[in-house]
């Protein structure tokens, strides 16, 4: 006997391939079903030395910080203050424009980017089958769209 994982996304898929199984001459007892807890869907906006996802809310703030700095220094140089102390204004609300910019935009794509999956939980399904079974059990799951299975020998 050996044992097949393999995980769905909760789908109508999932109770094709429970009956498909049956039909194969599974029985009921030889099929599991789990279902995954979801992970909360906060977005972490500020990466941590452990955590990084690839979002990045300084890279807008940085070239608008730049481009804003560069201008305010150059037309500084006809105003009063000059161009350092206005450098550094344009720079500072550069900075913070792009940081505001890249903050709402990243906001509005985690609220949009909610997809069936992150809405429902995926499913792990475990087989228990005969080793003569293996390649039809196999390529039931693969055809009923499994994310991915592994087989385990007893």
């Amino acid at each position: 006997m050996i044992e097949i994982l393999c995980v769905f996304d909760h789908s109508l898929f999932i109770e094709m391939t429970l009956a498909s199984l049956m039909d194969l001459g599974i029985e009921k007892e030889d099929i599991i079903a789990f279902t995954l807890k979801q992970r909360p869907d906060e977005p972490i906006l500020f990466d941590s030395l452990n955590y990084q996802d690839g979002t990045s809310l300084f890279d807008l703030a940085a070239i608008f910080a730049t481009i804003l700095g560069v201008i305010g220094a150059s037309i500084g140089f006809r105003l009063v203050w000059g161009p350092i102390v206005w450098g550094i204004i344009a720079s500072t609300s550069g900075f913070l424009t792009g940081f505001a910019i890249d903050y709402l935009l990243t906001k509005t794509r985690s609220r949009m980017s909610a997809r069936p999956s992150a809405v429902f939980p995926r499913v792990i399904l475990v087989i228990r089958c005969r080793r003569n079974q293996q390649n039809s059990v196999e390529q039931l799951l693969w055809k009923n769209h499994a994310l991915g299975l592994t087989v385990i020998d007893e």
